[in-house]
């Protein structure tokens, strides 16, 4: 065997295959025959390269060492599938040497079948032999197309787009107005809308029983997951041709029996479900509780157990998602006990094929724009309680913080990853009660500062929210000896550089929840799951300055229990749904300045949701020459906003026009019948008409009865119950 040069850090080589015994076109044969010949030749020849398996990485050794490598692997190779043998007995394996004896870094096996061969593979391929060594494993077919590749690469012509298998499922986004789209899940039926801010919702798709539990988004807004009893099905809208209706298709099937959860990596490349199994009960070899599947094949690409009982909440609910994703789709993470196991995609291992060690690790959480994670630990005895920042994939720790007298910490990132706060709830010195720090880490700045919010033990805070894109953040905080007196506390960061500095404080709120705009500038203070369901909506650029902002609008949404913004900024959503209260299931859609839009009951709602938009495909310079230029453009939307109203308008009013025709035919109609029957009418009731010089006599018969005589025949036989007469 000949070795090539090795290419990219593999050692492939010529591997000569054995020669059939008849090379040659055999003569005195038809054509047919002939042709029949070649190909089972052909056939003989691809099975024969299936049954030999290729295996890279094997370790580097000397000639003295050599039969010590045959003996360590050959039952390796053996238990994962039936090696060919000769009539001695000995498998036909040879860990390939060199001219002085040395291995020269890969072997060759071949098993009785192509069967064999594969089932030998997923057991040999990534198989970690030690840490310098992972076998990389194919077929001597396989291996033969990978040689023949060339070394530089030419990329494919692109194929027409209607010759493309995979339909375009964000044509949605081609919508001219630039349309959101919601979804909503109601009694058996599960609809998705088109939203337009000077009509009323249109219905885009709906279907009955689509789903037996929740119907999700994914993180882009490309598929909708729906819930089955055998798995998840991923859906996604085809492009509809003109006055065609709008389809869902299937994408994928992911069969994972009574799955209960799922979750989708932020990339949408991944797809994690649960079906609640218990670890006590899974199948360690073959986990089943938890599964991460390859949404683009569909391929079950690992298995993992449950989480243990000593990382569940303090209700018993499982912690949900279990595994947190990098913001790339590189890593996802999950919390042990004692450690924070760190997996790489795609081959799904352990980074650096250890967790990492952190004794009574409690939480973590991911930055949303870089490979940072952030992790606390609690006080035990006379060590401190820590906050940690840690860079993968490297594991090199970056900050850290110690804290004393803490009870719990809760991590917020800021969307664009500048600044990370966690929410300390500390002891006071007697360890009766309780106050709130807020540890402000400025992640991009250098050395990563840190400074300190402050509140009285008499202070509750209720509620923590960053400003989307921006350095502001929000609090809403009570006070103990003032019962019902609520406040909401703005603050700034003041740049990466700058310091921690309060904005203002809106007093005597009854807000409980925050909500910003996902493009910022804009806040909801929402009272949810309240009887009263006060909503005010603030403008944190106008409110700066001010000694008593006024909100741009307020209105109410009795008992709402949700509040979503749909992702332009421009709309928030209120909702009404059954699991908060059996009646008066209702969604209201309201502008960023408080007013309604419309509000839609529906009965038996159960869930209400914005379709996501993907990352924007311009660069921060771009979007700000967009900005630039929003004035000259907004002439034209108002221009189109208005010919849609009119449009509609002149809709109705043609609509009432036509139902007036409508009316007016019939009553000619209706006329002429009367007409007609005028005669017949007056013999009915004995009367008549005439008409003479445009005079009308009417002349009426009047009969009355005078009295009324009763006679009994008693020689006629009564009628009795034998009798058949009616």
């Amino acid at each position: 065997m000949d070795i090539i040069p090795p290419l990219t850090g593999r050692h492939f080589v010529q591997i000569e295959m054995p020669a059939l015994a008849t090379e040659q076109p055999l003569e005195g044969l038809d054509q047919a025959l002939q042709d029949d010949f070649n190909r089972k030749r052909e056939e003989m020849q691809r099975v024969a390269k299936d049954c030999v398996v290729v295996v890279d990485n094997v370790p580097k050794i000397g000639a003295e060492k050599y039969p010590r490598l045959v003996s360590k692997l050959t039952p390796r190779f053996e238990a994962a599938g039936r090696l060919r043998r000769d009539g001695g007995d000995k498998p036909f394996l040879e860990f390939v040497q060199g001219e002085n004896g040395s291995s020269l870094g890969y072997a060759i096996a071949e098993y009785i079948s192509p069967e064999e061969a594969h089932k030998a593979i997923a057991l040999l391929h990534n198989f970690q032999l030690d840490r310098a060594h992972r076998f990389w494993a194919c077929t001597a077919g396989d291996f033969e197309r990978l040689q023949q590749m060339p070394d530089e690469f030419v990329p494919p012509q692109a194929l027409p787009v209607a010759d493309r298998d995979r339909p375009n499922f964000k044509s949605y986004l081609l919508d001219e107005r630039g349309r959101d789209q919601f979804m909503i899940r109601h009694q058996d039926e599960t609809s998705i809308y088109w939203h337009d801010h000077v009509v009323k919702p249109q219905l885009d798709f709906a279907r009955l029983k689509w789903t037996e539990a929740a119907a999700i988004w994914s993180p882009r807004g490309t598929y909708v997951a729906t819930f089955h009893s055998r798995g998840i099905k991923l859906w996604g809208r085809l492009p509809v041709q003109k006055d065609a209706e709008v389809e869902y298709g299937l994408i994928m099937r992911f069969e994972h029996v009574s799955v209960t959860m799922l979750d989708f990596s932020p990339c949408e490349n991944y797809l994690v479900t649960f079906n609640g199994t218990e670890p006590e009960r899974d199948d360690k070899r073959n986990p089943r509780a938890l599964v991460v599947w390859d949404i683009l094949t569909g391929r079950r690409k690992r298995g993992f157990m449950g989480p243990p009982r000593s990382i569940l909440d303090s209700d018993g609910s499982i912690p949900w998602p279990i595994f947190n994703w990098s913001h790339d789709d590189k890593y996802f993470a999950r919390l042990n006990e004692n450690a924070i196991s760190v997996y790489q995609t795609p081959d799904m291992g352990l980074v650096d094929k250890k967790s990492i060690k952190i004794p009574h690790v409690r939480g973590f959480a991911w930055s949303p724009k870089d490979n940072i994670m952030a992790y606390w630990t609690p006080e035990v005895n006379d060590s401190p309680a820590r906050v940690s920042l840690i860079e993968l994939p490297s594991k090199k720790e970056i900050r850290q913080k110690a804290l004393f007298s803490v009870s719990t910490i809760v991590l917020h990132w800021q969307q664009e990853g500048k600044f990370l706060c966690c929410k300390v709830d500390r002891l006071t010195k007697s360890r009766k009660g309780q106050f709130t720090n807020f540890e402000l880490f400025r992640v991009k700045a250098k050395d990563i500062p840190v400074e300190v919010l402050e509140y009285k033990e008499k202070d509750i805070i209720n509620a923590f929210a960053w400003e989307p894109n921006g350095s502001r953040f929000a609090v809403i905080h009570a006070y103990s000896d003032v019962p019902g007196k609520t406040d909401v506390s703005f603050f700034t960061m003041e740049g990466l550089s700058g310091e921690l500095k309060e904005l203002f404080t809106l007093e005597k709120k009854t807000a409980n929840q925050l909500h910003w705009s996902p493009k910022g500038r804009f806040i909801l203070l929402a009272a949810v799951c309240t009887q009263n369901g006060n909503l005010e909506w603030y403008d944190v650029n106008d409110a700066q300055g001010k000694e008593n902002p006024e909100p741009v609008g307020a209105n109410e949404h009795f008992s709402c229990n949700d509040i979503q913004w749909d992702p332009s900024g421009r709309f928030v959503t209120s909702s009404v749904t059954c699991w908060r209260s059996s009646s008066d299931n209702a969604y209201v859609i309201w502008t960023l300045y408080g007013k309604e839009l419309c509000r839609v009951n529906v009965d038996q709602l159960y869930q209400f949701s914005w379709r996501p938009r993907p990352p924007p495909l311009l660069s921060a310079k771009q979007e700000r020459e967009v900005k630039k230029t929003l004035k000259t453009r907004r002439e034209r939307y108002e221009r189109e906003d208005k010919d849609l109203k009119d449009s509609v308008s002149s809709g109705k009013a043609a609509r009432r026009k036509e139902q007036r025709d409508m009316f007016s035919a019939f009553r000619e109609s209706a006329r002429r019948i009367q007409e007609g029957e005028a005669e017949k009418r007056a013999k009915a009731i004995a009367c008549y008409a005439k008409v003479e010089d445009d005079t009308e006599t009417i002349v009426e018969i009047v009969e009355t009865i005078v009295s009324v005589k009763t006679e009994i025949d008693w020689n006629k036989k009564l009628l009795t119950s034998d009798d058949e007469r009616d």
